[in-house]
Order: C-alpha cells, then sequence, then structure tokens
C-alpha cells in the first residue's frame, strides 16, 4: 500500500463515534461486604486517584443502579458482596449487566491483578476505550484487549469471506488482497483506538494519521505479511491460510504501535516478524482463537520478544 492507498483509506474513516465514546467518562461500581474491603478492591484494581470513575457499595447501603454502569465489580459472588435486594435487581432488568466476580483472596495477595483487570476490559468490551484512557491503571489491559479483539475481527472476516481456503498458502498471495481494504480499515481504527487510550489529543487528528503510516509500516502491506506468514506457517498449520494471515498482520501492527504509544520506540522488519511468529504459535495453539471469547481468553504472552529486543537497542529505526 502506497501513500496515496493510505490517505485514501484514511478518508474514508469516520472517527467522530471513536472520539465520542472515548471522551465520555467510565462509570465502574466496586461491590464488597464492608467499607474495608470495598476501597481495598477499587484502590488494587484501579488505583485510589480512580475514585473520580469508581463507586463503591458495600452490604447495607441502598443498592444504585445497575445499568448506569459500564462494568460491576463484585468481591466475591454478588450475593454475598451485594444481599439479596441487589440480586433480586439483577434478576429484574431486561438489558445485560457487565459482572465481574473477584476472588476475595486478590486482596491479600494471591491471585494476578493484571490478569483480573484484562477480565475487566474484556467485560466492558467497547467501553474499554474510555477506561483505558481516563484509569491509570487500566491502560494496558484495555489497550491489549483492543489488540486483540480487532485481531479476532479480522481473522473472522478473512474465514467468512468467500476466498479460496483449499490453495496453498503461496497461492492465496494475490487473492489476499482483495480484502486488504476492510482489514486495513479495521487496524487503522484500532490504531486510533490506542491513540485514544494513551491519551493523545483526539481534535489532532492529522496528528494521528501521521503517526499510523510510519508505526504500522509493513503491517499495512498485506501482500508482504503473506509472504512473510506463509514462510512462517508449517504444512500441516490447522488454521486456514488467510484466516492467520489477517489474525497475524492485524497482531503485529496493533503491537508494533503498542509499542509506539507506550515507548515511543519503532519497530524494525525482523521485529515485526517476531510478532508474526508470535501470532501464529497463539493461532496454532488455540485454532478458536479467532471466535470473539476465544480472542479474548487467551493466555499468549504478548509481543514480549519483540518489545525485549525493541527495549535493547538504542535507538530503535522505524519501520
Amino acid at each position: 500500500m502506497g501513500i496515496r492507498d493510505f490517505v485514501s483509506v484514511v478518508r474514508e474513516l469516520s472517527f467522530d463515534q471513536l472520539r465520542a465514546e472515548a471522551l465520555l467518562a467510565p462509570r465502574i461500581l466496586v461491590m464488597a461486604k464492608d467499607h474495608e474491603q470495598v476501597v481495598a478492591c477499587r484502590d488494587l484494581l484501579f488505583g485510589a486517584d480512580s475514585e473520580a470513575y469508581v463507586d463503591l457499595h458495600h452490604t447495607g447501603e441502598t443498592a444504585p443502579d445497575p445499568l448506569e454502569y459500564d462494568v460491576v465489580v463484585s468481591v466475591g459472588p454478588l450475593d454475598t458482596a451485594t444481599g439479596r435486594t441487589w440480586r433480586d435487581l439483577f434478576r429484574r432488568v431486561d438489558e445485560p449487566i457487565r459482572v465481574v466476580e473477584v476472588d476475595p483472596r486478590l486482596l491479600q495477595g494471591i491471585g494476578n491483578v493484571e490478569d483480573v483487570r484484562k477480565r475487566i476490559a474484556d467485560v466492558a468490551d467497547e467501553r474499554a476505550l474510555a477506561i483505558g484512557r481516563y484509569i491509570d491503571a487500566m491502560r494496558d489491559a484495555c489497550a491489549e484487549q483492543t489488540v486483540g479483539s480487532t485481531s479476532a475481527v479480522n481473522a473472522q472476516f478473512a474465514l467468512l469471506s468467500n476466498l479460496p481456503t483449499v490453495l496453498p498458502v503461496v497461492g492465496n498471495l494475490v487473492a489476499v488482497g482483495a480484502d486488504f481494504l476492510v482489514l486495513t480499515k479495521n487496524q487503522l481504527m484500532m490504531i486510533y483506538k490506542l491513540a485514544a487510550i494513551y491519551q493523545r489529543d483526539l481534535d489532532d487528528r492529522w496528528r494521528i494519521y501521521g503517526e499510523m503510516a510510519p508505526v504500522v509500516g509493513s503491517g499495512l502491506v498485506w501482500r508482504t505479511i503473506a509472504r512473510e506468514v506463509a514462510g512462517l506457517m508449517p504444512l500441516a498449520v490447522g488454521t486456514v491460510p488467510k484466516v492467520a494471515i489477517a489474525y497475524a498482520g492485524t497482531y503485529a501492527t496493533g503491537r508494533a504501535a503498542l509499542l509506539y504509544y507506550q515507548k515511543g520506540a519503532r519497530i524494525d522488519p525482523s521485529q515485526m516478524r517476531i510478532l508474526y511468529e508470535e501470532a501464529l504459535t497463539t493461532l496454532r495453539r488455540n485454532p478458536l482463537l479467532f471466535t470473539r471469547n476465544g480472542a479474548k481468553r487467551s493466555d499468549e504472552p504478548v509481543g514480549e520478544r519483540a518489545d525485549q529486543q525493541s527495549a535493547s537497542q538504542d535507538q530503535p529505526p522505524e519501520a
């Protein structure tokens, strides 16, 4: 994809809805059996400075309306944290309520806090955009949710599109370009979401557009991705080739953007290849990763080798 193609795709995109979503401050409710426990949970997961966005509720208080919140976090089962009145309220409402139940042992240092944050980002879905932007402790978890969900969406699109799936991987190099427009648009929307999460000025769109091109580099060139993936995939790989290309390309692009927004680092083609390898390893271990729930529940390490290689370079080269 040349610079003209890139600009053409960008002009067709509208980020207004994403901008509005990102700038709408999140509302989270934390519930527990007593005040001490609910405060400890908030401080552990979201930070003590998150009180502007996180409300607290414990047994004995008047239950608030759960539909007013993006996510409800319960320390222990809902029955324990809230009492019967709240439980009945949950049963009465017709709209879905996003609930994450937290093991009370987490407050005693038993368990992985970051895993719980990832669960919250998963449950929050599209509201993860604002949660990551406004709550520092949730930023990385929400960014990873964005990369994972977009990679899954692109893989789903590749799977459901009517492209041939019986040809060898190399035979798909030409056909894969037919869907590059949809895949590329999804990638650009993903990068805009990451810019929002990492508190970029969303009114300065051309600055974000300018950041997109050099950051993603070859991640937008689907023919290049196909060749790279073809060289990395074993002949007996258990996934559809185009699914692997779409997933690996989006994953690598997202990780490249993450490294830039987190550390200001830009990775080179060899580091991009490492990210392709990691994506394919994940896909081979879990062929159903491109389904919505599968993608969100993966425990595969994200971009660790490329991150380490980037950190070891004094002046990371641009992609």
